[in-house]
Parts: C-alpha cells; sequence; structure tokens
C-alpha cells in the first residue's frame, strides 16, 4: 500500500509538472543531476536528513520509523527539484534530481539512529549518564576525519597537506551580507535546526542555542581559513561571508519559536500584575 502511495504521488507529480512545461521550459521532465560529491550541499542534505529523522522520532517513539520518514520526505523533495527547475519555480524549484543528494541525505538518516552509542567500546568510554560529553566527541570526531582525510589525501596527491594555502579570507563584493546569496549558505540555514534536535535530550533550550551558536562561528571559522578544494563541505575558497552568518542567525530566531511553540516542556512563563501597582511582571524560564 506505502509503495502504492508513493507511486501515485510521482505519476501524479509528472503528469502536473507536463502540464505546465509550455509556460515553464526548463521544467515539467524529471531531469538528473550531473553535480560532484564534494560540494558545500552535501553536508547540507546530510544535516537535513539527521535533523528531520530525529524530529520524526520524537513524534512517533521509534528512531527506525524517523529515519524512514526523514528520507521518505527527502526523496519527494529530490523528485521535486528533478521535476521544477529554480529557473522556472525561483526558490520552490531545484537543481534537478540528484543520486548523490540523496545519498548524503540518507547518511544524515543513518547518522540518526546513534548505532556508535550501542558499541560496547563507546559505552566504556562514555557512561550512559554522558551523553552530552558523548554527542561532541562524535561531532568532533566527524570534522577531524573530514579534515584529517583531507590533508592524506592532498599530501599524497599533491604533495601539501593544504595546496592551497591556509589564510584568513573574508569575502567583500557584492551580495557580502545578503541572506542565502552564497552557494554554501543553505548549510548555515540548516545547521541551527540540525544541532538543536541532536542535543535535544541532553540540553536545555538556552544551552542548545549556545550549542548552536558555537557550531556556526566553528563552520565561519572553517570556512574562513580552508578552501574547499583542500578540505571540501568544510571550507570555501571566498573565505568568511557575513551573510551566511546572518542567515545561521536568523535560522536560530526560527528554532527559538519552534522550540517555544511545539514544545511546552522548554518554557515557563508567568505574567502578573502586582496588587497597587502599574508594573506588569515578566518572566520566562528555559
Amino acid at each position: 500500500m506505502n509503495k502504492l502511495i508513493l507511486l501515485l504521488l510521482l505519476i501524479n507529480t509528472s503528469l502536473l509538472a507536463q502540464a505546465w512545461a509550455p509556460d515553464y521550459p526548463y521544467s515539467g521532465t524529471l531531469k538528473i543531476a550531473d553535480d560532484s560529491w564534494w560540494t558545500h550541499d552535501k553536508l547540507t542534505h546530510a544535516m537535513a536528513g539527521d535533523f528531520l529523522s530525529r524530529e520524526f522520532t520524537s513524534l512517533t517513539d521509534n528512531k527506525y520509523t524517523g529515519a524512514l520518514a526523514g528520507f521518505g520526505l527527502l526523496l519527494l523533495w529530490e523528485v521535486k527539484d528533478g521535476y521544477f527547475n529554480y529557473r522556472d519555480f525561483g526558490a520552490f524549484g531545484g537543481d534537478n534530481f540528484s543520486v548523490r543528494d540523496l545519498t548524503a541525505n540518507a547518511l544524515g538518516c543513518l547518522h540518526s539512529l546513534d548505532w556508535h552509542e550501542d558499541w560496547q567500546i563507546w559505552q566504556s568510554i562514555f557512561k550512559q549518564e554522558d551523553g552530552l560529553g558523548s554527542r561532541i566527541i562524535n561531532l568532533g570526531i566527524g570534522v577531524g576525519l573530514v579534515v584529517g582525510g583531507s590533508m592524506l589525501y592532498n599530501i599524497t596527491v599533491h604533495g601539501k597537506f593544504f595546496p592551497h594555502g591556509v589564510t584568513w579570507k573574508r569575502y567583500q563584493g557584492p551580495g557580502e551580507h545578503q541572506l542565502l546569496s552564497a552557494f554554501n549558505a543553505e548549510a548555515y540555514l540548516v545547521l541551527p535546526w540540525q544541532i538543536n534536535s541532536y542535543f535535544r535530550e541532553q540540553l536545555n533550550l538556552f544551552w542548545r542555542i549556545v550549542a548552536s551558536g558555537t557550531a556556526i562561528g566553528g563552520l565561519a571559522f572553517l570556512n574562513g581559513y580552508f578552501d574547499e578544494r583542500d578540505v571540501p563541505f568544510l571550507g570555501d575558497r571566498r573565505g568568511y561571508q557575513q551573510g551566511n552568518v546572518n542567515t545561521a542567525i536568523l535560522s536560530t530566531l526560527g528554532v527559538v519559536l519552534y522550540e517555544l511553540i511545539l514544545y511546552d516542556d522548554v518554557k515557563t512563563a508567568k505574567i502578573g500584575l502586582s496588587p497597587g501597582s502599574n508594573k506588569v511582571n515578566l518572566s520566562i524560564r528555559f
């Protein structure tokens, strides 16, 4: 039944796209992207898979169901990208169906299962009550593997750890402060949401926001010093871009509103009018 529903959705999407094709010349047929494995958006897709899977897990109380639901939603989104081109539909459209993007989504969904936390060697290092330390180290290992693996490849192939140098760079040019103007801006859009869901069980909302800010600063630091040709996903040949940080700050505000609206356990609000006073006392605790 689920496969039939998915097939009907794909058929309906195809028919709708073909019906619109005369008015939208770049859309209407499923197009396959010829993209790279090593671009910034692969990090974004992986984080999106992890975030959505964890959110669905919180709804279903089953991490496998959550991961499947997250992957299913991202699969439909990728099919949408294949049929509806951004040149016709703007921000709603995509840049063709990408198997590589979908692979990154799948890796993010698998990461949400936290299988490593069930390994005996991992449990011998981190006790059950030390979930925060476990997750911080896990993120550090991920960054270390990307940077270390890139250095090993570069020294083997190019004879230098960082062929394009390691110097602080800041982009200053058209759109430097603009939201979502850079190719890697989507990573800054998704990062606060991924960090928030990743640490929801270990930290309250205030400290999750602090963790998001730390992650944003860390990614901006890596963008500023590394070139993506030397360190894929984390580097940026144009350097630090203020527009990316602006995007992350607004995205973080969205996270706060999302948590306050949907998760009652993160807030306690008291509003009162003191007798004989014209002052209203308001206190909100996270």
